[in-house]
């Protein structure tokens, strides 16, 4: 299911996400902070918090994370755009918010398709936050810097010494040519996001999957500019062990709206948890933790001075 739905990529539509101004959190997904108070409609906004608690400002959805033009588009040697990349995550927002609009917010069970919606997005999500990018754009600088070492080495040898060397040569590291691997290392993703998606996908697909719902006039969930959490209750930060989708307590949580929480865990659950105000709490400062830079909240004021766990 997860493969065939990546696989129609070529699913025309109108994006939400403007070509010259690509979101990598969707406003779909974002909109669910928006304020809900009647009289602050016009515009819909969500109200900005720096990492520290301090307040930034109001925006629209369609001003927040979005600040890396033609993050998706694929250029072609024309000079024309290929956008597969963005139509097949406009697919993926399409059916996330179905899923929230038409199941989650009424309670109603979850069917394998939803579930596999939901791992597909929250696999997107994390794979397309500016924190996965900049780690990739680490790994292949790091492999360049090798690979045109090796170049410069060898075209300092001797024809003799070219011929003595071991077959077949290492190319950019990665079977790939170093030339093709410059091109691909100079995208912000890349051409194999939609890969990365699918494989996290069928790791999630593994877990269990809730849907914790919070109580009414209690404290809020706030989502932030890098929303997915992977966390281990038993061994919290600032520990040092890489976390990984096969360890045993591992949680991997996205806030959806500032009412539900969708968690994968590999022990089973109900659909639908009730959870309490402590619950809240912890889950916004796992939300915090993760988060970049900047956290979005439905309210104005907030409630809790964040103070988020040190990283060690």
């Amino acid at each position: 299911m997860i493969v065939g739905f990546l696989a129609g990529h070529r699913y025309c539509m109108v994006s939400t996400m403007e070509h010259g101004n690509q979101h990598w959190i969707p406003r779909g997904y974002t909109s669910a902070w928006c304020d809900p108070d009647p009289g602050k409609q016009n515009p819909r906004r969500v109200y900005r918090y720096g990492k520290d608690g301090r307040y930034i400002d109001y925006r629209t959805p369609k001003r927040i994370f979005s600040d890396v033009p033609e993050l998706y588009t694929k250029w072609l040697p024309d000079g024309g755009r290929d956008l597969s990349t963005e139509h097949a995550l406009q697919r993926l927002e399409d059916a996330y918010v179905r899923v929230r609009d038409r199941l989650l917010t009424k309670r109603q069970p979850l069917t394998d398709e939803a579930r596999a919606d939901l791992f597909l997005f929250i696999s997107a999500l994390r794979a397309r936050s500016p924190s996965m990018r900049d780690h990739h754009a680490e790994n292949d600088a790091a492999v360049l810097r090798v690979a045109e070492s090796v170049k410069a080495s060898m075209q300092q040898m001797t024809p003799e010494q070219r011929r003595n060397l071991p077959r077949p040569l290492p190319s950019s590291g990665s079977g790939i040519p170093l030339e093709e691997f410059r091109r691909l290392a100079a995208r912000p993703f890349g051409e194999t996001l939609l890969n990365q998606i699918g494989i996290e996908a069928r790791l999630l697909g593994r877990m269990h999957l809730s849907i914790l719902v919070v109580p009414p006039g209690g404290e809020s969930l706030i989502s932030s500019d890098n929303p997915v959490s992977w966390w281990d209750p038993s061994d919290p930060p600032p520990s040092r062990r890489p976390l990984g989708l096969g360890r045993d307590n591992i949680e991997v949580t996205l806030p959806i709206s500032p009412t539900m929480c969708v968690i994968a865990t590999h022990e089973p659950g109900e659909d639908y948890i009730d959870i309490g105000v402590d619950a809240v709490d912890e889950l916004n400062m796992r939300t915090l933790y993760r988060c970049r830079e900047v956290f979005i909240s439905e309210r104005r004021t907030l409630g809790v001075v964040w103070h988020p766990p040190s990283p060690g």
